[in-house]
């Protein structure tokens, strides 16, 4: 597991690659979310963020997340 980061997002990979992506953390500007890569083409899902501890509320969806690119 490691981590990409842009000028838009924070990434977290799988593997070294960009393109296997556990969650993007979008954490500059008022608005804080995270977002979770879509299974099978959908729209990928995108929660707001109250603070930083409240990504520990999303344990089942990163788990979730990394068994999907496994």
């Amino acid at each position: 597991i490691g981590h990409k980061d842009t000028l838009s997002y924070f990434s977290i990979i799988l593997d070294g690659k960009v393109t296997r992506w556990i969650c993007r953390l979008f954490l500059s500007g008022r608005t804080k979310a995270i977002v979770f890569p879509a299974a099978g083409g959908e729209k990928d899902e995108r929660f707001s963020l109250e603070n930083l501890d409240s990504i520990y509320g999303y344990k089942e969806k990163l788990v979730e997340a990394v068994e999907n690119l496994l």
